[in-house]
């Protein structure tokens, strides 16, 4: 990577670009000039795991809130898992009854208090929306 000039005054930059529909005409590479400091936990993290036999990663999906996302840690489309609803743009709905105030919830502490998260979406697009932004 040296070579490539991904050395900087901190160590190796996040990464070297390639894509020619990304780049000027004249250059074949481009340096994206970042350092990310959680890439170096994460790699101080690696390191302990493997010298403990995978005693962090034993840890932490003994979690009981990780073993509740536990698919979505995946990072994939899982295989054995029956498919997917209809998008909402599917779906024919009724009415839904209109209630005289809207309902609000409050958190006094959310920092302190077990994470929660609301999730929308329009079927092409999600967000999810926690108490601490």
């Amino acid at each position: 990577m040296a070579s490539l000039g991904a050395e900087g005054r901190y160590g190796f930059y996040e990464a070297v670009d390639f894509t020619p529909a990304r780049l000027p005409s004249d250059d074949t590479r481009a340096i994206v000039r970042s350092f990310m400091a959680h890439h170096q936990g994460m790699t101080i993290t690696a390191i302990a795991n493997t010298l403990q036999n995978g005693r962090l990663r034993d840890l932490f999906h003994a979690e009981p809130m990780i073993q509740g996302a536990e698919l979505l840690l995946q990072e994939r489309i899982p295989r054995d898992v029956a498919s997917a609803p209809p998008r909402a743009t599917e779906v024919l709905v009724a009415p839904v009854e209109q209630r005289d105030a809207p309902v609000v919830r409050t958190f006094a502490n959310p920092a302190a208090e077990a994470p929660t998260a609301h999730i929308l979406s329009n079927g092409n697009y999600a967000v999810m929306l926690t108490p601490t932004g």
